[in-house]
């Protein structure tokens, strides 16, 4: 290993101080030695000699230039985040093709694999590491549904009807409850365990292959009340059983001169229940049902409490199973192991975190901002021939100017964007962002 290999592996190159460096030059012009400056601000002697022989004290990126200037990187920084709210993301190997394309069609001299038409994975990791904005991160799965139903005309009446029943019956937060169901099952999320390295499969016993699910019930309201329901069957749930207890559990004080407000979800169990309907007017219950696809951002319980709660479910079933080996859990396991983590789940920070970051109380119909609706514009088509608000828009300018100067439309004159670039292929160009009228 040579005397550059070793400092380079010890972490010398690269490690100093912009204001090392100009002590060190000061040190230098004042009769000290290169070597003996070097030594006492710590930078590299070979680094010092070359910064001497320049006059100039302007720190250059150590190793050879980035293979896209940093311009370019910004724009594509830029794209990606764009890319990541509306749902259409791109994985590491993605990202790696699209930096090949914009090197290619920009005929930028650049050391990637034209064999693969990548970038490398040193690229990559150096990518990462100067943007650390940027993260790899597993993406939950979204139905179009879901995308499509969750935009700012659906929601804005959601709230419309929200704001007129607050203000008109007077509403607190005691008096404003969420409830939905939930599934727990006997076979629990296998979590980490220490295993011998290098086995090529490691397992760990479950009830089952399967397991069987059980519904659980359970409301929270707005001030940080929990209310949790006996597991039921099916045929309880279409007979309205659920809402029927869930109104008779949630507080003893209910009545028609002092309502409160039920937010659920529009399952038919909820609406469709005659016998529900007529409990929740004798009792002075308010139901609101929430816009169809719309729970995963709109219902408190789906954002704050069910992760928590099904979270601490899994471990506690991963610890049963490891007191009774041999064993299957069963129905009435469950039962008992929700009483346990239940309490551990329900609390009141947990409850009012879930209605603030819903908007449902305080009510605030400004938690989302155009980012949260930007899946909407790929799904979103004109009505009956007319473009729609959104559409006429290209769905870069709905997050504002989302693309930097490189991105500019070119004009016709060929601006120089680049030293020894007079015309710049945009990402807009290379890889556009997705849109409904692609789709047909």
């Amino acid at each position: 290993m040579t005397t550059r290999q070793a400092r380079k592996a010890k972490g010398v190159y690269g490690k100093w101080k912009e204001e090392n460096l100009q002590l060190a030059l000061v040190a230098i012009s004042e009769g000290v030695g290169v070597n003996e400056a070097a030594r006492r601000y710590n930078i590299p002697s070979a680094t010092l000699k070359t910064y001497n022989k320049r006059k100039d004290a302007k720190i250059r990126q150590p190793g050879h230039p980035l293979d896209l200037p940093q311009e370019v990187e910004n724009d594509l920084v830029t794209h990606l985040l764009q890319l990541e709210k509306m749902f259409y993301g791109l994985t590491r190997r993605s990202v790696m093709k699209l930096a090949y394309e914009i090197a290619e069609k920009n005929k930028l001299a650049t050391w990637f694999n034209r064999e693969t038409k990548s970038a490398g994975k040193e690229w990559f990791s150096g990518f990462m590491k100067r943007h650390p904005e940027l993260s790899l991160r597993q993406p939950e799965a979204t139905s179009l549904a879901r995308a499509s139903g969750f935009n700012r005309v659906v929601v804005g009446k959601f709230f419309d009807t929200l704001e007129h029943l607050v203000d008109q019956h007077k509403l607190t937060a005691a008096r404003i409850f969420n409830m939905d169901e939930t599934s727990h099952n006997v076979v629990q999320r296998q979590e980490k365990i220490l295993a011998q390295r290098g086995k090529p499969q490691v397992g760990a016993i479950s009830s089952c292959e399967r397991g069987q699910n059980v519904t659980g019930v359970n409301a929270m309201s707005a001030s940080g009340f929990f209310r949790l329901l006996t597991p039921s069957s099916a045929v309880r749930i279409r007979d309205g059983w659920i809402l029927t207890h869930s109104v008779n559990g949630l507080d003893t004080s209910l009545e028609l001169s002092n309502p409160a407000l039920l937010i659920l979800d529009g399952h038919s169990s909820h609406t469709q229940s005659l016998k529900a309907i007529e409990i929740c007017c004798q009792y002075g219950v308010i139901m609101l049902s929430l816009p169809s696809h719309c729970t995963h951002r709109l219902q408190p319980l789906d954002v704050s409490f069910f992760k928590p709660l099904n979270t601490f479910m899994s471990a506690a079933i991963s610890t049963k199973m490891r007191e009774l080996p041999g064993q299957r859990l069963n129905v009435q396991h469950i039962a008992s192991l929700v009483g346990v983590t239940f309490p551990r789940a329900a609390n009141m920070q947990i409850a009012m975190n879930g209605f603030r970051l819903t908007g449902l109380w305080p009510v605030d119909r400004n938690v989302f901002s155009e980012a949260d609706f930007a899946p909407f514009l790929v799904t979103d088509r004109p009505l009956n021939g007319k473009p729609s608000a959104s559409a006429s828009r290209p769905a870069e300018e709905v997050e504002g100017a989302t693309t930097a100067a490189l991105a500019e439309k070119k004009m016709g004159d060929n601006v120089e964007l680049l030293s020894g670039l007079t015309e710049y292929v945009s990402l807009k160009e290379i890889s556009p962002l997705p849109s409904s009228s692609k789709s047909g």
